[in-house]
C-alpha cells in the first residue's frame, strides 16, 4: 500500500533506517512503488508511490514536513511556496487551515518533536505502534510483522475477532493487534519528551437551531460545488449504483466539458436485472459515458478464497480502507483495471449524500 512510513527513534541511536528498510520490504507489492526518503541519527521517512500519486518531503533549516495524498493549506494544495506557514502552524498544533484528505507528518530537529497528522474522514490510513525505542508509523498494518525480527511479539487484541465477525469491519481506532491503533479522523498524534499524545483538532458537529433548512441547503450546495472544483486532475471513474448520491456525482460530471470520466457498476452475485446497477446503467447511457460492469463468480470456490486472501493482505485485514469483505469477490481484475485505467475513483457514498442529477440546489434537495 502506498503512503508514508516514519521512524522516530527515542534514543537518537541512529537505528531507524534500518527499522524502516524493513518495513518498507514487508509492504505488500512493495517492489511496484517507488521510495522517496529523509533519513537522520534520529527519523527516518519513507515513501511509497505510484507516478500518479501527490506527495512531498520538504526540509527546513529545523525541521522537516512530509506529506502523502492531497492536502490543502489556506485552499491550495501544499507547496514549497506555502510549507513554510505550515510549518508555523504546525509547530504551534494549529490545524484549523488544513484541509484535504491526506497523511501529513512533521518533525522538529531542535526539540526532537513528531507530529503525525489525519484528515478528517481518515482518507489515507495511520496505523502507529510505541516499539520500545520506537515510534512507527505505517499505512499498512501488515508490515509490522518486519518488528518480529527485532523482538516484538504481536497478539491479537481482545474483542476484535468478534468486531470483525459480527460486522464485517473493526470499530473505533483499534486493530486486530493489541498494541497498534489507528489515528482517527480529524485526530494527530504528537510525539515530545518521550511522550505520546493522541489529540482531537476536528470534531463533525450539527445543530439544528442555527440556521433555517433553506439556508442549510444553500451553503451545502455551494460546499459540494468548491469540493467538486477540488478534484484532482486525470481520468475518473465514478462508482455508479443507480441511487440518488451517485446519480447526484454523474449530473455534476457530465456538466463539466473537460472532466475525463468513465462510470462502473458491480454485483455480488444478485439478479443485474433486478438490481439497481440497471438504473446506473441507464443514466450512463442515457448521456452517452461509458460505462462498465463487474460481476462476482461466486461458484469457484479456489478463486474466491485466492480473492479475499488476497484482500486481507493488500489492506491488513482492515476490511474498511481499500476494499470490503464483498468488494474483494470482484477479484484482482476489477483493481488492477481500476488502478492501470484512472486516476481516482468518486463514489457517492462518501460525498455526503447529494442528490438527484445535482445541476441546481432545488433538484438536489427535492424530497
Amino acid at each position: 500500500m502506498t503512503g508514508i512510513i516514519a521512524v522516530i527513534d527515542k534514543t537518537l541511536a541512529g537505528n531507524s533506517n534500518l527499522l524502516s528498510k524493513s518495513i518498507v520490504d514487508h509492504m505488500f507489492e512493495s517492489h511496484n512503488y517507488e521510495i522517496s526518503s529523509f533519513e537522520s541519527d534520529k527519523i527516518s521517512f519513507k515513501t511509497l508511490f505510484l507516478d500518479k500519486d501527490y506527495h512531498g518531503i520538504i526540509e527546513a533549516s529545523d525541521c522537516l514536513i512530509a506529506w502523502f495524498g492531497r492536502p490543502y493549506y489556506r485552499e491550495n494544495l501544499i507547496t514549497e511556496e506555502n510549507a513554510r506557514e505550515l510549518i508555523t502552524d504546525l509547530s504551534n498544533l494549529c490545524f484549523e487551515n488544513i484541509s484535504g484528505h491526506f497523511e501529513l507528518m512533521f518533525y522538529s530537529f531542535n526539540d526532537h518533536k513528531f507530529i503525525a497528522v489525519s484528515d478528517k474522514v481518515s482518507g489515507f490510513p495511520i496505523y502507529y505502534l510505541d516499539f520500545g525505542n520506537y515510534i512507527i508509523i505505517t499505512p499498512e498494518l501488515l508490515s509490522l510483522k518486519a518488528l518480529c525480527e527485532s523482538g516484538w511479539k504481536p497478539s491479537i487484541r481482545q474483542g476484535a475477532i468478534f468486531e470483525f465477525l459480527s460486522s464485517g469491519h473493526l470499530w473505533g481506532e483499534g486493530t486486530f493487534w493489541e498494541d497498534v491503533h489507528k489515528l482517527g479522523p480529524g485526530k494527530y498524534l504528537a510525539f515530545k519528551d518521550d511522550e505520546i499524545e493522541i489529540n482531537t483538532y476536528w470534531e463533525m458537529t450539527y445543530n439544528s437551531s442555527y440556521k433555517s433548512l433553506d439556508e442549510i441547503k444553500s451553503e451545502l450546495f455551494s460546499a459540494i460545488l468548491k469540493d467538486f472544483n477540488h478534484l484532482p486532475q486525470g481520468k475518473a471513474v465514478l462508482s455508479l449504483s443507480g441511487g440518488l448520491d451517485s446519480r447526484g456525482l454523474l449530473g455534476l460530471l457530465n456538466k463539466d466539458p473537460d472532466r475525463d470520466f468513465d462510470t462502473i457498476s458491480y454485483s455480488f452475485g444478485e439478479n443485474f436485472e433486478k438490481s439497481d446497477s440497471e438504473v446506473g446503467k441507464y443514466y450512463a447511457s442515457k448521456l452517452g459515458v461509458t460505462y462498465n460492469f463487474y460481476k462476482a463468480s461466486l461458484t469457484d470456490m479456489v478463486c474466491l478464497i485466492e480473492n479475499i486472501e488476497n484482500a486481507i493482505i493488500a489492506t491488513g485485514g482492515e476490511s474498511d480502507l481499500v476494499v470490503t469483505s464483498q468488494h474483494s469477490f470482484l477479484g484482482e481484475k476489477f483493481y488492477r483495471d481500476l488502478a492501470i485505467n484512472y486516476d481516482f475513483v468518486l463514489r457517492g457514498d462518501e460525498v455526503w449524500g447529494w442528490g438527484d442529477h445535482v445541476i441546481s440546489e432545488k433538484i438536489a434537495f427535492i424530497h
